[in-house]
């Protein structure tokens, strides 16, 4: 929002620049920094001051900015031509003798003393805590050797780590593969799977001598098609019993073939489970974890040759209890007589 009067309430509806300390930036005057609790009896006659303020009124009673005069004693020859204490008579030679405020006068030395006392002034953040940052600091120089030496024994030994689990999971892998081919090559399981793709066969082939073929694209009419009744009676009888001798084989071969069906389906779910593992992203090739951080634990113990404690973290809590001896007796309720009557006590008049 800009500046103006109907700027709300931003900046007391006046201008962005037009706020207190405006002129009190690092680059303004060359960074002075005007003592504004200055009193007027720090000007002694004859001393050497600058004027520092301003007049729009550019007559000849205008003084520029910068103009440099001299203290002289206010003449008080009544009450009536008395002036204000903070009020000061200076000389400024061709611009004539003015009186002007104590705020908008400077002396000659102000600037330079200012800008020595700045630089010999100490940083605002030196204190009790840049003491204590410059201890830390040398307490951390003399531990710096010691944490890099340990930081490098900590990257050796996860070097180390890290080649001894590609080989280790590399052996895995090739179990697993050899798992899974050992289930495959077995005779009976084999002999199973040969036996389902021939009845596979048997049952197209069936089915396919049944098969009705839709002849009326072919160009030729109904009239033209031969009728059912012209066949001989003996060819239908001998369709028949063929086709229901094919209906029971089909039934039998269906039968068969579920049978088969749930014998490979339960002897493969193992071979399920290696080509999972054997086809993940993450290549853990390991099936008795959980969890990542169960993962990292299993390969340090098998590292390490101890024991590891396998914990299936998705499992439900344990619904077992203990109970604690206590000095506490049951108090039967008071209105224990009604609750047996079948009667609540809310609704039963005291």
């Amino acid at each position: 929002m800009g500046g103006g009067h109907f700027n709300g309430k931003n900046h007391g509806g006046e201008h962005t620049g037009d706020g207190k300390k405006n002129k009190c930036g690092p680059y303004s005057a060359n960074g002075y920094r005007a003592n504004t609790q200055i009193s007027h009896l720090d000007f002694i006659p004859t001393e050497h001051v600058y004027y520092t303020g301003t007049s729009k009124n550019k007559s000849k009673h205008y003084i520029p900015n910068g103009t440099e005069g001299v203290i002289l004693e206010n003449d008080v020859y009544n009450k009536l031509q008395k002036v204000p204490r903070s009020v000061l008579k200076v000389d400024f030679g061709k611009k004539g003798i003015r009186y002007v405020h104590k705020n908008v006068l400077q002396h000659v030395e102000d600037y330079q003393e200012y800008i020595e006392e700045l630089l010999v002034t100490p940083s605002m953040f030196d204190g009790y805590q840049s003491d204590r940052n410059d201890k830390k600091k040398d307490v951390k120089e003399k531990l710096r050797p010691e944490r890099y030496e340990q930081i490098l024994k900590n990257r050796h030994k996860n070097a180390e780590f890290r080649e001894w689990r590609k080989d280790y999971l590399r052996t895995m892998e090739d179990t697993l593969y050899n798992q899974r081919d050992t289930i495959k090559l077995e005779p009976e399981y084999k002999a199973k799977v040969e036996r389902r793709k021939k009845l596979k066969i048997e049952l197209e082939g069936l089915k396919s001598k049944y098969v009705v073929i839709d002849t009326k694209d072919d160009g030729s009419s109904e009239d033209e098609q031969p009728l059912e009744d012209e066949q001989p009676l003996e060819d239908i009888k001998k369709y028949n019993q063929g086709k229901s001798i094919d209906e029971y084989r089909m039934k039998n071969i269906k039968g068969e073939l579920y049978g088969l069906e749930m014998y490979l389906e339960n002897s493969s779910d193992e071979i399920k489970q290696i080509n999972a593992l054997l086809h993940s992203g993450s290549k853990q090739y390991v099936t008795h974890v959980s969890s990542k951080q169960g993962y990292n634990n299993y390969l340090h113990c098998i590292k390490s040759a101890t024991d590891y404690k396998y914990k299936d973290t998705l499992l439900k809590p344990s619904r077992e209890y203990k109970v604690i001896e206590s000095d506490r007796v049951a108090k039967e309720p008071k209105n224990l007589d009604l609750l047996l009557w079948g009667l609540n006590p809310r609704d039963v008049a005291r």
